[in-house]
């Protein structure tokens, strides 16, 4: 079974994260952090289901400088990061290309 299709699995559904605009790596990774405790993963669970290190996801929850400085750059074009559960960001750009074509 592929790995996606096991981490669909584990879900556990709670109360959603905080979906939103992200300006720091912190907040990425603490959205990173929400999302996988509301599924009901653990690192250890998380990295058996993925791949994913623990070691890894531990740093990227934290805010490892690398992503922080990604974020930096795009906050420095006027860039912002929008998180949102998957299927939706393609409803919401439709959305922004409709609102485009009526103004």
């Amino acid at each position: 079974m592929e790995p996606r299709n096991r981490l669909k699995e584990n879900r556990i559904h709670s109360a959603s994260p905080k979906y939103g605009r992200v300006r720091t790596s912190l907040e990425v990774g603490e959205l990173a952090r929400e999302e996988r405790r509301r599924q009901g993963l653990t690192l250890e669970t998380f990295y058996q289901s993925s791949g994913i290190t623990t070691r890894f996801m531990s740093e990227f929850e934290r805010g490892k400088p690398s992503v922080a400085r990604i974020l930096e750059v795009l906050q420095m074009l006027g860039l912002d990061v929008l998180v949102v559960p998957r299927g939706e960001a393609e409803a919401l750009l439709n959305n922004l290309k409709r609102n485009e074509r009526h103004e």
